[in-house]
């Protein structure tokens, strides 16, 4: 028995160093935030700034959306021309641009969104034949259009897509007749009415979890929006219209449903930065600087959140502030946020 427990602390300590060699170390997550600075579209990984080229058209470039899939970065946005009448949709695989010619050849085409399914690029957008023209919302099948076939002469605008499998989900508006604008969604083209038309009303975010849909938006009640959401059709209203909210971007984490947006802190002040966990608020800013949210994503049990703060370019991690511009002398948005 003595000589047993004799060899056991050099066991033990062998076992220790077993464990401690065999450990693992978690992967580092990179996270991969699309946006604009100094009127060029930009995209940062984990921090890092890397400015897109224009496409051969000189003017200001937004960087709207952003998609990773294995080593490949892909970027949707959209290129206003300096001197000449147009806008140009387009989208970047690593830093290769691609221009999107709409289904009419209008002379205003915007990419709002980016989604990769195995080989294939979704864009979803809209095209215009100019500025008060009629707005014709599209998605972009590997550089070719597809149309949501509004009815005509129904201003149109399709803001976020998401592909599950073979579905493809569109979310964005459509104003009927005369009516005020009503938020919506698609489904392999098939579109589906989220409000009645009385308010006006925007879809800005769509995902699907399992066999659920979730749509962010807002609708105008008085003189506000609410920020919202829709399961399966279901609202879920998230602010009371006491003061002006958006919701613009949904995230679906196993039982949890993420919505970041912004809502004014009141008497005309400032909008703070917020998102909502299953409905319940939580705040990322004070007011005292003009912030929002564009864009949230969960890995695990982190949070992330991409907006502004004042002119700053702005990505929250667990509620912990990163500024990815300077601010001084150029307005920066942070528009979307991807995290591998």
């Amino acid at each position: 028995m003595k000589k047993v427990f004799s060899y056991l602390p050099i066991l033990l300590l062998l076992t220790a160093c077993g464990k401690k060699n065999n450990e693992v170390t978690p992967k580092q997550a990179n996270i991969y935030v699309a946006g604009i600075e100094n009127d060029t579209a930009t995209y940062w990984k984990n921090g890092i700034v890397t400015n897109l080229p224009n496409g051969g058209v000189s003017g200001r470039v937004t960087a709207t959306s952003i998609f990773v899939s294995g080593s490949d970065i892909y970027v949707a946005g959209f290129e206003q021309a300096n001197g000449g009448p147009s806008i140009t949709a387009k989208y970047w695989k690593n830093g290769a641009v691609t221009n999107l010619v709409g289904i009419n050849s209008s002379k205003y085409t915007y990419a709002q969104s980016i989604f990769v399914s195995g080989s294939d690029v979704y864009v979803a957008g809209y095209e215009s034949n100019g500025i008060a023209g009629t707005e014709i919302a599209e998605y972009w099948k590997n550089g070719m259009p597809v149309s949501l076939k509004p009815n005509a002469g129904n201003d149109c605008e399709a803001r976020s897509v998401f592909v599950s499998g073979s579905d493809v989900y569109i979310a964005g508006n459509e104003n009927i007749g005369n009516a005020f604008p009503v938020a919506k969604y698609w489904k392999n083209g098939v579109g589906a009415h989220l409000t009645d038309g009385s308010n006006a009303a925007y879809a800005t975010s769509i995902v699907v979890s399992g066999n659920d849909v979730y749509v962010a938006g807002y609708e105008m009640s008085g003189n506000n929006n609410i920020a919202k959401y829709w399961k399966n059709g279901v609202e879920t209203s998230l602010t009371n219209g006491t003061y002006n909210a958006q919701a613009n971007s949904i995230f679906v984490s196993g039982n949890d449903v993420y919505v970041g947006g912004t809502e004014d802190g009141g008497n005309g002040g400032n909008g703070i930065a917020r998102y909502w966990k299953n409905g319940v608020a939580v705040s990322l800013t004070d007011g005292s600087e003009d912030a929002g949210i564009n864009s949230i994503f969960v890995s695990g049990s982190d949070v992330y959140a991409a907006g502004y703060n004042g002119d700053v370019a702005t990505i929250w991690e667990n509620g912990v502030i990163t500024n990815l511009s300077n601010g001084v002398n150029t307005y920066a948005s942070a528009n979307a946020v991807f995290v591998q």
